[in-house]
C-alpha cells in the first residue's frame, strides 16, 4: 500500500510519484517504506526518478544532484494539472552542466519533444514508455551535427555559430525559429509566410 510518508521533504514530488505508480502497471514503489534519493520507481528492472515541476518564467526546470537513475519521468504541471509528460534517458537528462529546461511555449523546438509520452485510453503509460525504450541510438559522425527542429543530420558548416559555440539548429530552422520569436522585426518578414508553410508541410 502506497502512502505519503511523514516528514517527506517534497509533498508535490511524492504526490506525483504515487500518480506515476498508478499510471505504470507492474511498477514498484522504492519509497514505500523509507525515502531513497537514488530513484523512486522500478519498472521491468529500469530505475526511474520522478520529477514534477510548476513553470517558472514559462519554463519547467527539472534537475537532480545525483543523476544515477536510468530514466527520468518528468511531469510538467500548470496549477497542479498535468500538461506534458517526458520520459528522458540519463545521458540526455544530464548532458552538459545545465539541467533540462523545457519552455512551455517552445516545446516543438526542443530535443525533449522526442521523449514526450502519452497515456492510452486506460490512462496508462506502459505503451508509450516502451516506444521510448525501443528507439534506436543514432551515432553522429564528428564532422556532422543533429538539428533538433527538422530532425536531420547535417554537416557542421550548415549550423550558425555564436560566441558560445555552435547553435543546435541548422540555418533554415534557426531563421524560422527567430521569425517565430520576433515576428515584428523587419529583417524577418521577408518570405516569412513561405518559410512557415514549408515547415508545416513536412
Amino acid at each position: 500500500m502506497t502512502r505519503i510518508l511523514k516528514g517527506y521533504k517534497n509533498q508535490l514530488g511524492r504526490e506525483f510519484e504515487l500518480k506515476a505508480l498508478e499510471m505504470i502497471d507492474d511498477s514498484i514503489d522504492n519509497n514505500a517504506i523509507t525515502f531513497n534519493d537514488y530513484f523512486d520507481i522500478e519498472w521491468n528492472g529500469i530505475k526511474i526518478d520522478v520529477k514534477a515541476r510548476e513553470p517558472v518564467y514559462n519554463s519547467w526546470k527539472f534537475g537532480t544532484r545525483k543523476p544515477r537513475a536510468d530514466y527520468y519521468l518528468c511531469f510538467g504541471l500548470i496549477n497542479r494539472v498535468i500538461k506534458k509528460i517526458f520520459f528522458v534517458p540519463r545521458n540526455i537528462f544530464n548532458k552538459g552542466f545545465a539541467s533540462p529546461v523545457i519552455n512551455v511555449r517552445n516545446i516543438p523546438f526542443t530535443k525533449y519533444r522526442f521523449y514526450e509520452v502519452y497515456t492510452d485510453e486506460f490512462g496508462k503509460l506502459n505503451k508509450s514508455l516502451t516506444e521510448i525504450l525501443n528507439k534506436k541510438i543514432i551515432i553522429i559522425p564528428p564532422d556532422k551535427k543533429y538539428c533538433s527542429i527538422c530532425a536531420t543530420i547535417k554537416p557542421i558548416v550548415d549550423f550558425p555559430k555564436y560566441k558560445g559555440g555552435i547553435r543546435p539548429y541548422c540555418h533554415p530552422c534557426y531563421n524560422l525559429h527567430e521569425r517565430l520569436r520576433n515576428p515584428g522585426r523587419k529583417e524577418y518578414n521577408h518570405n516569412y509566410w513561405h518559410t512557415v508553410q514549408k515547415f508545416k508541410n513536412k
